[in-house]
């Protein structure tokens, strides 16, 4: 049932992306985050890996915070998983999957630590590698993907609140932040020659950034899904050096316990959260969800009646095709199909807006003011 409201999901593969992003959402709207007790194992058959599962309210929106076990896009559990996870749940149909966090910079002359980065291509390079004697290569640039196509209109709204051209809530400000090319693989880069490398051998152009959940996300979202995607990450480092406190030592008093390499990637993804509410607050994405999609069928077909059997309404809707018109990309059998259909009655009874009626021994329902 509480599946069922989410229009937002959001992927996090990091200790302090999914740290960051569940502290500031509730100091900023002190309402407890609902976690999934003994979170989500996609594997049955003995795997160790699960994935923590959060259900969030913020500004209106039903969040759904999937925090995967492994980084990188097809590791098991990867971003590729936990999109085809939420694909093939009847129960979730979100407007917009957001991979959120943490990304490493390419030229520190042009962006600063913290700063921000939303893709807009992404160059994979460890997709289609040719392996020669003295060098590799990627096949061609077939694998880079624009994820503006996916949702014009969403991309078009985020270059507004950027730019400052839509900035209705002004009191809401947030950190630098540029739309820009990613380069994406699995590869924890900590090696410049490497990181430059790959820049030029994924067919790269003007790249700002690098990270490692992004094929996944988008090759599941726009080959299968047909589901709108987001990346957004703040720059910790620059590809060249991970552990800074090992280099540092003569240059800054460490004192015992403290962490400098964990303490940017927290102000890195606390950079990035000021972003990614400020878009929210700004809606830049669609509020809807297979909840809000059934309900308003209900709400069309019978509101004006004041009254409805249960029997009749249930047979109604399943006529409306929503197989067709909201889960067209979903596997759903008819009874799966009545239990999400019960689930947001169910929903519908407990925001008030449904009361049950029981006529002449007959299960009904009585519209009560929309809310």
């Amino acid at each position: 049932k509480q599946l069922t409201k989410v229009s937002l999901v959001i992927l996090t593969a990091n200790f302090f992306e999914s740290e960051i992003l569940n502290l500031n959402i509730f100091l900023e709207t002190t309402k407890k985050i609902k976690v999934l007790e003994n979170g989500i194992n996609l594997f049955k058959q003995n795997d160790f890996r699960v994935i923590d599962a959060y259900i969030i309210e913020f500004n209106g929106y039903t969040i759904l915070h999937l925090h995967a076990p492994e980084t990188g896009s097809n590791t098991p559990c990867g971003s590729s998983d936990l999109v085809r996870y939420v694909n093939s749940n009847v129960f979730i149909n979100p407007s917009c999957i957001i991979s959120f966090g943490i990304c490493y910079g390419i030229d520190f002359n042009e962006y600063e630590l913290c700063d921000t980065i939303i893709a807009s291509k992404i160059y994979p390079f460890s997709i289609g590698i040719k392996v020669t004697e003295n060098d590799w290569k990627i096949k061609h640039d077939d694998y880079v993907m624009d994820l503006r196509k996916c949702d014009p209109k969403m991309y078009h709204n985020i270059e507004e609140v950027i730019s400052g051209h839509r900035n209705n809530i002004q009191n809401v400000s947030f950190h630098n932040t540029y739309i820009g090319n990613i380069i994406t693989s699995e590869a924890v880069v900590s090696n410049e020659k490497f990181k430059i490398d790959s820049v030029n051998k994924a067919h790269g152009c003007n790249i700002i950034g690098g990270e490692m959940e992004g094929y996944g996300l988008a090759k599941e979202c726009i080959y299968y899904s047909g589901i709108s995607c987001l990346i957004i990450k703040a720059i910790c480092d620059w590809g060249a050096i991970k552990d800074i406190d090992k280099h540092i030592k003569g240059d800054l008093i460490l004192c015992n316990g403290e962490d400098y390499k964990g303490r940017i990637q927290a102000y890195a993804a606390y950079c990035c959260w000021t972003v990614l509410r400020k878009l929210i607050i700004e809606e830049v994405f669609e509020n809807f969800s297979i909840y809000s999609r059934i309900s308003g069928l209900i709400y069309d077909e019978y509101y004006n009646d004041g009254h409805v059997r249960k029997d009749i309404l249930i047979k109604k809707i399943k006529s409306k095709k929503l197989k067709d018109e909201y889960l067209k990309n979903k596997l759903i059998s008819d009874i799966e199909l009545e239990q999400l259909i019960n689930a947001c009655i169910t929903n519908l009874i407990k925001d008030k807006n449904l009361k049950v009626t029981i006529e002449e021994g007959i299960e009904g329902y009585c519209f009560l003011e929309r809310s």
